[in-house]
């Protein structure tokens, strides 16, 4: 759903086969920011690995390198 602001919300879960959305590396010309409803997950961002649990909030800022390695049952 995109707003007039120009904000859009996409619900993030894992693939049905357990696998991390989005694996491969990667920029966008936008902020992402995240939040954790269910499960965990690692990631990559800038050569930095993340891990992320239910609760947490994490942001990627535009131009920043990143990927999802894992998940497990991830939903945000």
């Amino acid at each position: 759903m995109l707003s007039d602001f120009g904000i859009r919300l996409r619900k993030m879960v894992s693939s049905q086969d357990g696998e991390a959305p989005m694996t491969y590396a990667h920029q966008d010309d936008y902020y992402v920011i995240g939040l954790v409803e269910k499960g965990t997950g690692c990631g990559i961002i800038d050569f930095n690995e993340i891990c992320v649990s239910h609760g947490d909030v994490f942001i990627i800022r535009p131009g920043q390198v990143h990927r999802f390695v894992s998940s497990k049952e991830i939903e945000g």
